[in-house]
């Protein structure tokens, strides 16, 4: 082994690693093929890094690792990621194969790590045959619930039936797809399985806050600002058109704020990020696929309009904020329609605590779903029993003694109420005597 984790985290400034990290590095130098499920933010990317580094060899100019990631941002990131690590072995060479990759001159792409999405990667390696990747000692699959999806997964499989040379793969979800099982048993070879629900020392610190909606529109949104005043907001929408809508309810109010969604430009893209980064806007609309990649620890709060379809990405959602310890809230604002998910959501073991916006406060509700079941007293009883009784015969001075005998039942309630106040009151002098007792020096 070349590089331990103590001699990784130093050059990458970490005091500690991550249990994911601890967990898959001593399996992956090992050559396992395995599956790491561990929450957004727990340092997923370091986990398959950190053994790439033992795994390359520098001396070879070949590719030798392939990370496939479902996003322009998320391939950045990761390339950004790798830099530290030249300060070890400076002939490390990286590249990325993302939109915009068309003119790359071929003789250049022989790197070390070849870092890709899904689209270009196709095309440069299958369609256009100018990608050498045809022999990588390891395939990394980040954002496996992502690249599952039917909208990718065709590409997925182009890539691995193309790559036909024995390797190691490594697959990291933050949850666990329904098409997951498929393809472990068509690509890896007996893999071990890691997962980590809870990790003590970085843990996101999460609250998640449940508002309802009604037929406020977006008015409640801007109520919330007002109340929880954001460092930085990321504002989820389940489609472009209620982005759209949004981002023009904004910009009447005046407000600056940047959009993410899949029809920008990369430069756009790049544009937007770099505003928040440099902390001049507070408020980001996205939709889930948008913000895949997005690893800005600053961002405070995490509101979702409504909930998603598929209740994993609400998982992706929250977990933006709360990263290395710092505190984040998640809010959601629900309608009728999102009650399944909400209650699929308290069965997975998220707590929601449950507010209503009003006069510039978040006051608390009764719980997600608490019914109120009246239960009526003893004399509630009794008097109905009275006031309900068929009339058989109408007797002489009937009217008074029906309320006679109601008054009556009455007295009785008010002496039982009272004759248990006492007996309480007398049970808490007794405990205070006895204390008192207790502390008296003996």
């Amino acid at each position: 082994m070349k590089y331990t984790l103590t001699t990784l985290n130093t050059v990458f400034g970490f005091k500690e690693s991550t249990s994911v990290q601890e967990s898959v590095f001593p399996l992956a130098i090992a050559g396992k093929d395995l599956i790491a499920v561990s929450k957004t933010g727990t340092g997923k990317t370091h986990a398959y890094l950190f053994p790439l580094f033992n795994l390359i060899d520098t001396s070879q100019n070949e590719t030798q690792a392939l990370i496939l990631v479902p996003t322009l941002e998320l391939a950045k990131q990761v390339f950004n990621m790798i830099q530290p690590f030249k300060t070890l072995d400076p002939k490390l060479s990286v590249k990325m194969i993302t939109k915009g990759s068309d003119k790359i001159n071929p003789d250049t792409l022989k790197s070390h790590i070849v870092i890709g999405t899904l689209g270009r990667l196709k095309a440069m390696f299958i369609e256009e045959n100018v990608l050498q990747i045809q022999r990588p000692k390891v395939i990394v699959i980040d954002e496996a619930d992502m690249m599952l999806e039917k909208s990718t997964i065709d590409d997925l499989d182009a890539l691995m039936d193309k790559i036909k040379a024995q390797h190691q793969t490594l697959v990291f979800s933050a949850t666990v797809p329904d098409n997951l099982k498929s393809f472990i048993k068509k690509y890896l070879k007996n893999p071990e399985q890691i997962s980590i629900d809870h990790d003590v020392k970085f843990d996101p610190k999460i609250k998640h806050f449940l508002i309802p909606l009604k037929h406020r529109s977006s008015d409640v949104l801007f109520d919330l600002f007002n109340v929880i005043n954001p460092y930085i907001a990321l504002i989820f929408l389940n489609n472009l058109d209620e982005l759209n809508k949004l981002s023009n309810a904004f910009n009447d109010k005046g407000m600056k704020h940047i959009v993410l969604h899949g029809k920008l430009s990369a430069r756009e893209r790049t544009q937007n990020l770099t505003l928040i980064r440099n902390q001049q806007v507070s408020y980001v609309l996205t939709t889930d696929l948008a913000a895949r990649g997005i690893d800005i620890p600053e961002i405070s709060d995490v509101i979702s309009i409504g909930l998603p379809k598929d209740l994993d990405f609400y998982i992706h959602r929250a977990g933006r904020t709360g990263r290395t310890g710092r505190n984040g809230q998640s809010y959601i604002f629900y309608t009728v329609k999102d009650d399944q998910g909400i209650r699929q959501l308290i069965e997975r073991g998220i707590y929601f605590e449950h507010r209503n916006l009003a006069d510039n406060s978040l006051r608390e509700m009764k719980p997600y779903g608490f019914k109120f079941t009246f239960r009526k007293k003893e004399a509630d009883k009794a008097i109905a029993r009275i006031v309900n009784q068929k009339k058989v015969a109408v007797k002489p001075n009937y009217k008074k003694k029906k309320e006679q005998e109601i008054e009556s039942i009455k007295r009785k309630a008010r002496r039982v109420m009272i004759k248990k106040s006492i007996k309480e009151q007398q049970h808490i002098k007794s405990k205070i005597s006895q204390i008192e007792k207790g502390n008296q020096p003996k």
